[in-house]
């Protein structure tokens, strides 16, 4: 693995971002007022605070056309209106532009398209995004709280856990608030790993890092960033004890057990951990009884590396067999083909006659 890995994995947007300063308001507090100036297109039935708003879940969000970042949440914003419109959410994006700036940026094909507003007196950034980097979105609950906070670009996927909570009655405000607090301290820590390890100070850097998994002992961000380190500081006498921990971690989860395979199988061949990919490989299949198709991929990778083709081949095949055709069949085909041949050139080399090696004749032209 070298050296830039972590780092990189580090700044990863999905991972990692620097504390900052969160202005109001703040999860659990009431909505504030959203005046706004104009819509652009069509308005939406409903907005936070106002008499009919009891009946919806929003999604509120502070952008711009100017910002990159920005930008690449207007799909996202669509997807939601789309699929979530049955269950009564109304998506609104603000931004203090002119129309014809905005305009261009937020056409899309999808069914239900999300509700655009202009506010140029800024009234409405002013209230939900002072101090605060864009985009930030809000989620706001039938009962006008703020149920969720941030950037989905940073954290992909929660937003949608916390509109099915709030549709389905089970959201819960303090465990919320809770996991909200939690990310601000996993937050910190991530910042002061990443000075201790541009420091070379590898000691404090474990010890950091040790806390991050404390932290969010469930999730599998941390043990990576420490499997890396282990590599990158050379520090391996820690590593027997560090996969044991994985191992017991991720033990009932299927899916985290295939990407534990998967982020080992990057490291370079020698500092691969043959026992461990087998251990996790030999758990996958107890847990998914051979039926979940990425699963058994992963399987046939641990066989491949070891050798055993002929188990590969069969993993691969029942893995096909499981996909309906035409839905990713194509790559694990191409590997199929791939261990095939491996195992016909393996055939044929055991047919062929080694060829003898003869011993040269004596040299009689010499005398003694």
């Amino acid at each position: 693995m070298r050296l830039a890995s972590l780092a990189i994995l580090m700044s990863l947007p999905m991972f990692f971002h620097a504390a900052r300063v969160m202005a109001s308001p703040d999860l659990g507090d009431t909505a504030p007022d959203l005046r706004i100036s104009g819509w652009l297109a069509e308005k939406p039935p409903s907005v936070p605070g106002d008499e009919n708003a009891k009946d919806h879940v929003f999604v509120v969000a502070m952008w711009a056309s100017w910002h990159n970042r920005s930008l690449a949440l207007v799909p996202m914003l669509h997807q939601l209106q789309t699929e979530n419109a049955d269950k009564g959410l109304l998506v609104i994006a603000v931004s203090n532009e002119e129309a014809d700036e905005i305009a261009p940026h937020i056409k899309t094909d999808m069914a239900k398209p999300a509700y655009f507003a202009l506010e140029t007196d800024a009234n409405a950034t002013d209230t939900w995004a002072d101090d605060v980097d864009i985009p930030i979105v809000y989620v706001i609950s039938q009962k006008n709280v703020i149920a969720w906070k941030g950037d989905p670009n940073r954290r992909p996927g929660e937003i949608d856990q916390v509109i099915r909570k709030l549709n389905d009655g089970t959201f819960n405000l303090e465990a919320a608030k809770n996991a909200e607090d939690n990310e601000q301290k996993y937050r910190e820590l991530q910042a002061k790993l990443q000075t201790a390890y541009a420091m070379g100070k590898q000691d404090e850097a474990f010890t950091i890092v040790d806390q991050m998994i404390a932290t969010k002992p469930t999730e599998l961000h941390p043990y990576f960033i420490k499997r890396q380190m282990i590599q990158q500081f050379q520090a391996f006498f820690r590593l027997p004890a560090h996969l044991s921990a994985i191992e017991r971690a991720f033990k009932e989860s299927a899916s985290d057990l295939a990407r534990i395979i998967d982020v080992e199988l990057t490291f370079e061949v020698g500092d691969r951990n043959p026992g461990f990919m087998i251990r996790c490989a030999d758990r996958l299949s107890v847990l998914t009884r051979d039926r979940d198709p990425a699963a058994l991929v992963a399987i046939a990778t641990v066989n491949a590396e070891l050798g055993l083709h002929a188990d590969a081949i069969s993993m691969l095949e029942r893995a096909i067999v499981l996909l309906p055709p035409g839905e990713g069949r194509s790559p694990i085909e191409m590997r199929l083909a791939y261990y095939q041949a491996i195992v016909r050139m393996r055939e044929q080399r055991k047919k062929k006659p080694k060829a003898s090696i003869e011993t040269p004749p004596a040299d009689i032209s010499k005398s003694d």
